[in-house]
């Protein structure tokens, strides 16, 4: 089943250091970064100043630039290839055209999505590998939405479903961790305190982490059961 497949190639990829180390740096890097911006947060008061706003945005490309490369050792982990952060570096000039493409789907599945949410979720669907496709160079650009629709079609409720439950689980321990903190509040217990600080800390860069090591995953198992007959004829 491709459910239990994904998520056990999704915790395969989060052993490996060559990934997870990388990855929580990235994560704790930018986190840190905007936190010492002072924007973007919640709570946030009247307009940023110049600075803030070129802060963010630079952050936000080098962490997106990073991911790319990222996702890119996820997959070599998947492929059996000795993973690297300098092994799969994406050239600055590959990620642009990454970042390119992804802003014209984003486009059209938010046009789709306004006109009824329907059409949205189907065109999410189909084009949900070309970024992983377009990291791997699988496929030349101006085919590699054909090539998403035709390793993600048979598949389109199954992916739903991990969607679902990769975006449930989070919730619900987001809900236990935020039950912990209410609970601790009154407890006169220093130590419990510091720990569930620094795991509330880490918790979005466990959770971007996760994200990237299941963008990998879901590809290559997607990948593998659509041409898999295909290899072994």
């Amino acid at each position: 089943m491709l459910l239990p497949a994904v998520f056990a190639a999704t915790f395969r990829i989060l052993r490996r250091p060559a990934f997870l180390v990388p990855a929580l740096l990235v994560a704790l890097a930018a986190d840190g970064l905007i936190q010492l911006n002072g924007w973007p947060r919640p709570g946030f008061e009247g307009w940023p100043v110049e600075r803030q706003v070129t802060t963010a945005f630079l952050v936000s490309l080098a962490r997106a630039w990073l991911s790319v490369t990222i996702i890119a050792v996820g997959i070599a982990v998947m492929r059996g290839k000795r993973p690297g952060l300098l092994r799969q570096w994406v050239h600055v000039l590959t990620a642009l055209k990454i970042g390119a493409v992804s802003l014209l789907l984003f486009a059209g599945v938010l046009l789709g999505t306004l006109v009824f949410v329907v059409p949205g979720v189907y065109l999410l669907l189909r084009w949900s590998q070309v970024l992983p496709a377009m990291i791997e160079g699988r496929t030349r650009v101006n085919d590699v939405l054909m090539y998403s629709e035709a390793i993600a079609s048979a598949h389109y409720l199954r992916i739903l479903l991990i969607w679902f439950v990769a975006w449930a689980v989070p919730a619900l321990l987001a809900f236990g961790i935020g039950y912990a903190d209410r609970a601790l509040e009154s407890a006169a217990v220093p130590y419990l305190r510091h720990v569930e600080s620094v795991c509330r800390w880490m918790w979005p860069a466990v959770l971007q982490s996760a994200g990237l090591a299941l963008i990998a995953a879901l590809y290559v198992e997607l990948d593998t059961r659509a041409y898999a007959p295909v290899r072994h004829q």
